[in-house]
């Protein structure tokens, strides 16, 4: 007999604004305030850390990579919570988690609730759900840290009916990624012996603080790694933004209305210099660069930025036991035993993403998949930032450091 565990993760679009809670007294919110804000800047680095090394694995196949980091801390978040000894121990040490479940819970769920805002031209909404098979001996406790640190809507579903359930899902995704993700569950991948569906989406859209004049978008060379050049759509704006130039790179934000969350592009200095800088690069270095950008005062640069529309998908089992987390794929070895009384194991983890740049903004969207069966600056001219050749680019949240999604633009002309 086999149970599925399936676990997803979405990020992209408009959202809502959530009900704000009652005002505490001034002194005592400051303190609140200020140790939820350091709660959620620990998740946030640690989470950043798992990013940049899950996107070296994936950066080793040639083309655009595009995934976030926070969505997948958002699907995995609730499946610690249900693991236990040395599985909980690699799903920790993988993604960077706290080891005692209560520090996961409060800071990581802390930072999902942080990350939520609607301010109008830059907003982000979070939402989390966890589909029960009927009669499933889920164990209470387990579904009690999806509802309370993670918000979790929870719902039964008869996955013997795997058309149907698998509709009732993908319509749950679909709405919350904007129409972006319209498809993650397959049918024939839900039977009778499905156990549970857990989902958590991320939902983001953004505005330029200062669009790009439609009207000075041009084609214009863009060099591949590899010596081809293709001719693909390039924004050009003159205005004041944070810039450095560093350790071989460029850096540049690109604020969104609001101020909070910014989209940072790291352009190698020289055409074909992405491949070293990916290679040095780890968590530390990229925080390094963000913290530049931070203390930087904005100047005049002249922007060049292709704009991009793609979308990515990855299976994402071999990358995570690679990276130290294959007793979770293990059927015998696996110990899901939070769950449930019973011998689960992850299955598959399938990662989505969709990225659109333009003049007016940012959208993007990215969905996971897991599933788990049982068995038993100077008065100077103003700098110039062309960014005609591969580069990084990140989205990130300013206030906590979160990285919401990281990628590579190699080829613009991608759809």
């Amino acid at each position: 007999m086999k149970y599925w565990l399936s676990l997803a993760s979405l990020l992209f679009g408009p959202c809502s604004a959530s009900a704000s809670a009652q005002a505490a007294p001034a002194e005592a919110s400051s303190v609140q305030s200020q140790a939820l804000t350091e709660q959620a800047e620990s998740a946030a680095i640690a989470n950043r850390a798992f990013g940049v090394t899950l996107y070296q694995r994936l950066a080793a196949e040639p083309g655009n990579v595009f995934l976030s980091p926070i969505s997948l801390a958002g699907a995995f978040g609730p499946v610690a919570a249900g693991a236990q000894g040395e599985t909980r121990a690699a799903i920790g040490k993988v993604l960077e988690l706290p080891n005692d479940d209560a520090t996961l819970h409060r800071d990581l769920g802390g930072l999902l609730r942080t990350l939520e805002s609607d301010r109008g031209d830059a907003r982000v909404s979070i939402a989390n759900g966890l589909w029960l098979m009927k009669d499933f001996a889920v164990k209470p406790a387990f579904v009690a840290v999806a509802k309370n640190s993670y918000d979790a809507e929870v719902e039964s579903l008869d996955f013997r009916n795997g058309v149907a359930a698998a509709a009732r899902i993908n319509n749950w995704v679909e709405r919350k990624t904007g129409g972006r993700i319209p498809k993650l569950i397959e049918p024939d991948s839900l039977d009778e012996m499905t156990a549970l569906v857990v989902t958590n989406a991320v939902h983001f859209l953004g505005d330029w603080t200062h669009p790009f004049n439609a009207s000075n978008t041009g084609l214009q060379p863009f060099h591949l790694t590899g010596g081809t050049v293709r001719d693909v759509p390039m924004m050009y704006g003159k205005r004041y933004h944070r810039y450095a130039d560093t350790d071989g790179v460029q850096l540049l934000e690109l604020p969104y209305k609001g101020d909070r969350l910014s989209m940072v592009a790291i352009l190698p200095n020289k055409r074909g210099g992405l491949a070293a800088v990916e290679k040095s690069l780890d968590g530390r270095r990229l925080g390094q660069w963000l913290g530049q950008l931070d203390s930087a005062e904005p100047r005049e640069v002249r922007v060049y930025l292709p704009k991009v529309e793609f979308r990515s998908s990855y299976q994402l089992v071999e990358p995570l036991k690679a990276m130290g987390m294959s007793i979770a794929f293990q059927p015998h070895q696996a110990n899901f035993r939070g769950i449930a009384d019973t011998d689960l194991f992850i299955s598959q983890v399938v990662h989505k993403t969709f990225l659109r740049i333009d003049e007016k903004g940012t959208e993007a969207a990215a969905a996971t998949g897991i599933e788990a069966e049982l068995t038993s600056a100077p008065a100077v001219p103003p700098p110039t930032f062309r960014a005609d050749h591969p580069f990084l680019v990140l989205i990130r949240d300013r206030p906590t450091g979160a990285v919401l999604f990281l990628g590579r633009i190699a080829d613009p002309s991608v759809r």
